[in-house]
């Protein structure tokens, strides 16, 4: 892997809100397709995060505070990604269902989608209508 793609994936890992920013601006500096940072940096580190989470290494926190690093990268990314080389194929309606205790799942799964598709990020506490509604 390139080296400026792992320091991504590091930054995500270790939470590092205060260099991924510059880390995705070299990244793009270098030349690398926005597309290969988020699958070959971005991605990677939310794997890694979601890995320590389900084994316990990690919890609620470092899963918000992880989510909040790739929104800063993916802000960068997403209106450098051309339409055609990201496969837009219609659109994604997000909401959190009613009953649901937090939306953490919600806004991490947005976060990456909203880099390669358009989404339609609602709120909380959705019903099944909204969905019907707004899925047509």
């Amino acid at each position: 892997m390139n080296k400026l793609l792992e320091n991504v994936r590091d930054a995500v890992i270790d939470m590092r809100d205060d260099e991924i920013e510059s880390l995705v601006l070299r990244c793009l500096d270098s030349g690398i397709p926005p597309m290969k940072i988020i699958e070959e940096g971005v991605s990677p580190g939310l794997d890694e995060v979601g890995r320590r989470f389900e084994e316990g290494e990690y919890f609620l926190a470092e899963l918000i505070m992880a989510g909040e690093v790739v929104t800063m990268a993916t802000a960068l990314l997403k209106d450098k990604i051309p339409q055609e080389v990201s496969g837009r194929k219609g659109k994604v309606v997000l909401a959190t269902v009613r009953g649901d205790v937090h939306d953490i799942g919600k806004r991490i799964v947005g976060m990456m989608l909203q880099a390669s598709r358009p989404c339609l990020p609602w709120g909380s506490k959705s019903g099944q209508s909204f969905f019907c509604k707004h899925s047509q």
